[in-house]
């Protein structure tokens, strides 16, 4: 009974409805002392950012990083992936900085590559243990 009354009630929003209610939403969470004064600009880029999810993506996705310097408003958002890390090998100065239409390889390791011992040194007391190696 309750449930078919609140049924009754309901009406459907339309997209400009439910991005002006996430909006506010979001702006009701963003009381913080630092960020109080510019809570219209980052409600906005905080809806915008969980619409860029597809629906299967947690929203543990969306990160944020934090840069030294400049200002609150500075900020903006990034659809896709941004590193902070700056690559430099040699070279690097007289490569390409901009690409149009690039193709990208997904990758789920680290970029750094790990020192590998060398010279390793292993000793048998046993010749048939050297075998089995």
């Amino acid at each position: 009974m309750a449930f078919t009354h609140c049924m009754a009630l309901s009406y459907l929003l339309s997209c400009r409805e439910m991005r002006i209610l996430l909006e506010r939403c979001a702006a009701t969470a963003l009381s913080s002392k630092l960020v109080a004064a510019h809570k219209d600009f980052f409600s906005k880029m905080v809806v915008d950012a969980v619409m860029l999810l597809d629906d299967l993506l947690p929203l543990s996705m969306i990160g944020m990083k934090k840069v030294k310097g400049g200002a609150l408003q500075d900020s903006r958002l990034i659809a896709g992936v941004a590193f902070k890390k700056t690559f430099s090998y040699a070279g690097f100065e007289m490569q390409r900085k901009k690409y149009k239409n690039p193709k990208i390889a997904l990758l789920n390791v680290e970029l750094e590559l790990k020192a590998e011992k060398e010279n390793a040194e292993v000793r048998l007391d046993n010749v048939e243990v050297n075998d089995s190696i």
